[in-house]
This record gives C-alpha cells, sequence and structure tokens, in this order.
C-alpha cells in the first residue's frame, strides 16, 4: 500500500469519525429537547386540566349557602380562586423553565444565564459533556494537522458552540502564545469534568505529537461515550418525574374538587 492511499485512507476514517461524533451531539440535543417538551406538555395539561376542574366546581358553588343553625351563610370559594392562579402561576414558570432549558440545550443563552441553567440536575452534566466532547475533538483535529496548542484553542474558539467555553478559548490562546503552559490553562476551564481532568496529566507527560494527538482523540472518544450515558439517565429521569408530578398535580385537583363538592352537597341537605 502506497504512503498516498495510505493518507487517503486515514483521512476518509477521520471524516467518518468526526461526522459520526457530530451526530452523536446531534441526537443528544434531539432526544433532551423532546423528553423536555414531552414533560412539559405532560406538566401543562395537568395544570389546565386541574385549574379548569376547581374553576368549574367554583362556579357550581357560588351564590350556594348553607344554614349555621337558622342563620344562611354564604359558602366561601375565595380560596378556590387562589388555587386556579396558583395552578396558572405554576403553568407560566413551567414555560419559562421549558424555554430557558431548551434555548440553554441549543446553545442560544449568554454565557452567564447559561451558565445557571446548566447547573440543573441531568440536564447541566449532559450538555456539559456534549460542549467538552466538540471542544476536545476541535483541539484533536487541531493537533492531527501539527498546530500548536495556541492555535489549536484559537480554532476551537470559533468552531465551539458553548458560550463559556468558546470565551475560555479565545483567552487560553491568548494565555498560551503568552507563555503559560497547557496544564496551566485546561486547569481554568469553566466546564471541569472527568476527560478534561485525565488530558492535563496526559498531555504534560506526552514525549511526542503522536501520543499528544492520541491523547485527544481518546478524550473526544470518552466525552462522547459519557454524553450518551448521561442522555439515557437524563431522559429516564425527566420521563419518571414529569410524568409522577403531572399526575400529582391532576390528582390534588381532583381531591380538591371533590371535597368541596361533598361540602355543598352536605350543606345544601
Amino acid at each position: 500500500m502506497t504512503p498516498s492511499r495510505v493518507t487517503v485512507e486515514g483521512s476518509i476514517a477521520q471524516a467518518a469519525e468526526a461526522e459520526l461524533w457530530k451526530n452523536i451531539r446531534d441526537e443528544t440535543r434531539s432526544r433532551l429537547t423532546r423528553a423536555i417538551t414531552i414533560a412539559y406538555l405532560y406538566l401543562l395539561a395537568s395544570l389546565i386540566v386541574g385549574s379548569y376542574l376547581i374553576n368549574s366546581v367554583k362556579e357550581v358553588g357560588r351564590d350556594a349557602v348553607y344554614f349555621v343553625g337558622w342563620e344562611p351563610t354564604e359558602l366561601n370559594v375565595s380560596w378556590m380562586t387562589q388555587f386556579v392562579w396558583s395552578y396558572g402561576v405554576l403553568a407560566l414558570l413551567a414555560t419559562i423553565v421549558y424555554v430557558l432549558t431548551i434555548l440553554f440545550i441549543h446553545n442560544k443563552l449568554p454565557t452567564q444565564l447559561a451558565l445557571t441553567v446548566g447547573r440543573m440536575p441531568w440536564i447541566g452534566s449532559t450538555m456539559r459533556m456534549v460542549s467538552m466532547g466538540s471542544f476536545c475533538q476541535s483541539m484533536y483535529q487541531s493537533v492531527a494537522r501539527s498546530q500548536t496548542y495556541g492555535d489549536a484553542l484559537a480554532t476551537a474558539s470559533e468552531e465551539v458552540s458553548d458560550a463559556a467555553l468558546r470565551r475560555w478559548s479565545a483567552m487560553s490562546a491568548q494565555r498560551i502564545r503568552g507563555g503559560q503552559s497547557l496544564t496551566n490553562v485546561l486547569q481554568l476551564c469553566p466546564v471541569r469534568d472527568q476527560p478534561l481532568s485525565a488530558v492535563c496529566v496526559m498531555v504534560e507527560n506526552a514525549r511526542s505529537v503522536d501520543e499528544s494527538v492520541r491523547v485527544w482523540h481518546h478524550a473526544t472518544m470518552e466525552c462522547h461515550s459519557m454524553a450518551q450515558s448521561r442522555l439515557t439517565r437524563a431522559t429516564q429521569f425527566l420521563s419518571v418525574s414529569g410524568l409522577l408530578v403531572s399526575v400529582f398535580l391532576a390528582a390534588f385537583a381532583m381531591l380538591t374538587a371533590s371535597m368541596f363538592m361533598s361540602v355543598v352537597l352536605v350543606g345544601l341537605t
């Protein structure tokens, strides 16, 4: 096999691998968006049904009168209005959180707001691994092209979609060119997770460019593998928690309505 053919086959393999990693990131975003949307719709439906049920029962009891001894007393239904408003507020909050989460998944939020939303359990850790996978892939491809780490970080600042990583990469490129070591720069990364911690140690001890390439390649594979495993746990968490919360809210509204109706019937008899 001639050297040119080896180079061509290597380029094809790298392109196929890069496309596979990109598909993993896109699928992670898509599946996470779908799971969050389903959970949100379940929650919204339970809030709408619950508020409608409570409001309907409130209208039945409006102007109803019951007797305390011989004194007629009007039935108090104002607390049910508060219940309806509380369900409406919950629906508004759920909508705001849903919109922010979707924007966070697709990297449409400002840096500080994205960091805040990224603290959400399961979702935040999954998306951090997706962002780290994109960063490691960019670094791997740059190092494989024999670029310096300063140039590689500058390239990553243009290719990575995560706002915090993009800004950090641009600043880190300047630090590297200013003489700081790669290990010190990586320790300041806003996304701190297992693959990057291992990279800090292994890159520092790398003896050749080929070994550095292997380190970044392994880190990229590890990031995408962890993103897939975290996605599975995140979707399970969203499905179960969304269903349980929705059932609880709907059941609570039904219980409140049934208790109120029993009071009305007893008062009218």
